[in-house]
């Protein structure tokens, strides 16, 4: 479901599934359309414990710009990772990248109210590309991280 409404079709929110939808067609691939090249990724995470609740995806858009779409399927735990290309990352980031990140901080569902209680849109920050290979995921969270 991407919105919550009212019994006459009325709007009343929009859930953390709108939110995830449009950060990925919007954020991490080229809301244009155009061919996009899809590339392996891999991600380095201490100890290698949650490797399995990390999910992460490479695409080259249309626009010349390397996107990253990062996935933390853990419900509790934030994870601390590096990522790594086979060029080294500040050569396909050199002029930093747009950080998008969606996740309890943003969105909290009132199970009572079947509404939500905080609704916010995905976070969003400029990084310079010398911290773009190490980022903090959030539990349950979506992170793009975008640039040329």
């Amino acid at each position: 479901m991407i919105f919550v409404a009212d019994g006459a079709g009325k709007i009343l929110a929009r859930t953390a599934t709108y939110f995830g939808a449009q950060m990925t067609m919007h954020e991490w691939l080229s809301p244009t359309g155009g061919e996009h090249k899809l590339f392996n990724c891999s991600l380095s995470v201490p100890n290698g414990s949650r490797r399995e609740m990390i999910s992460a995806y490479a695409v080259f858009r249309p626009d010349a710009k390397w996107s990253f779409l990062l996935i933390n399927k853990d419900p509790i735990n934030a994870v601390s990772i590096e990522l790594r290309t086979k060029s080294h990352l500040a050569e396909v980031l050199p002029n930093g990248a747009d950080l998008y990140q969606f996740s309890r901080k943003q969105y909290q569902w009132d199970p009572v109210l079947g509404l939500p209680a905080k609704s916010d849109p995905p976070y969003h920050a400029f990084i310079n590309a010398a911290d773009a290979h190490a980022l903090d995921l959030p539990p349950y969270s979506l992170t793009v991280l975008r640039g040329n």
